[in-house]
């Protein structure tokens, strides 16, 4: 790739946060420059990715870990916000960052002290390093989920930059080797939930973007019947292992239900420190620096005890769960639309 069209790249994701968060997005960005420097090209190959699908108006997800990038975040990739939970004002650019918080959905409602709007609650405290590795040698893992609607021209697009691009349009996945790779470097999983929410969108006229998220005590039952429509699509183990856990967590915020997730999808979720629950894989670390150890001493601890109970990442728990309560929303609100596009997708 031409030095100038990385510089591009990097610039223009600049300019995105910096729409959200003015100048402290430079900071942000700063933490991970060295990595996203290093590895541009795969990066990049994630930005090209996520204007084609935006044009062609499907969403994008990032699977695994990748969500822990703010680079990511701002490239419009991901929903999902790794930073600390804090407030933003959207109006005046003021900000609240809030440390001890768990997750900024689950923060209350409150007025900018500068300019009296309301401020956006937003951060889910996700660490880098579960993706980027102690000292930025982790080789990115860069998965996204895409509608297969936009293989035609996500594939001649980065075809035309000279990469070697597999599409397999049975297995439903897009493959992109680097020079000399032997292994793919950037996966795109066709994913139906692209599709169903496009569909939501011509439906409703409602962007998903613009849809809340709004987790709190009762929408328990809601969830359950977004979960049950998968149970008719072979994936029977989180419908029925549903009901149990969410007797154990008695969720009332949207960390509640992020945790609920990351137990479902665990194998095991009893850790040996004083009979503590782990949802999520950086809860260990975060865990760790918590009881006093050093970030190295908490990363090798994490991955450890990941070896032996496999965890999600926080970043996909938090994913899901955006999904479903927009979801919720959808049925909520537009019940007859909802239903006959989750018919289409789920055969019942």
């Amino acid at each position: 790739m031409k030095q100038e069209e990385n510089m591009d790249f990097l610039q223009r994701v600049y300019e995105k946060g910096k729409k959200i968060y003015g100048e402290y997005a430079k900071r942000l960005l700063d933490m991970e420059y060295g990595y996203i420097e290093k590895n541009k090209e795969v990066f990049s190959i994630a930005a090209d990715a996520a204007e084609i699908s935006k044009k062609c108006g499907y969403q994008i997800f990032t699977a695994g870990a990748a969500g822990s990038s703010i680079t990511l975040f701002f490239m419009g990739v991901t929903d999902i916000n790794p930073m600390l939970p804090h407030y933003i004002c959207d109006k005046c650019g003021y900000m609240e960052i809030y440390e001890k918080e768990e997750d900024g959905f689950d923060m209350p409602q409150k007025k900018c002290a500068v300019c009296g709007s309301e401020l956006r609650s937003d951060g889910h405290n996700i660490p880098f390093i579960s993706f980027a590795g102690l000292n930025g040698e982790k080789k990115p893992d860069l998965a996204f989920l895409i509608s297969g609607h936009i293989a035609d021209k996500l594939t001649a697009k980065l075809k035309s930059r000279g990469l070697r691009v597999v599409c397999n349009t049975k297995l439903g996945d897009i493959l992109i080797y680097l020079k000399n790779s032997v292994l793919p470097d950037v996966r795109f999983l066709f994913n139906k939930y692209s599709d169903i929410i496009h569909e939501l969108e011509q439906k409703t006229d409602i962007k998903y973007d613009t849809v809340p998220v709004v987790a709190s005590d009762g929408k328990a039952d809601y969830l359950a019947d977004i979960l049950g429509w998968d149970m008719w699509d072979g994936e029977v183990y989180n419908y029925t292992g549903y009901y149990k856990i969410n007797e154990y967590c008695k969720p009332k915020k949207f960390s509640d239900y992020a945790k609920m997730n990351g137990y479902i999808n665990s194998t095991d979720t009893e850790s040996i420190f004083s009979g503590k629950h782990f949802a999520h894989r950086e809860d260990m670390y975060l865990y760790m620096k918590q009881l006093g150890h050093g970030d190295k001493d908490a990363y090798e601890i994490m991955y450890s005890m990941h070896g032996e109970k496999i965890l999600c990442p926080k970043a996909y728990n938090i994913l899901s769960m955006i999904i479903g309560f927009k979801l919720i929303w959808y049925k909520k609100n537009y019940p007859y639309e909802f239903d006959c596009v989750m018919e289409k997708y789920f055969i019942r």
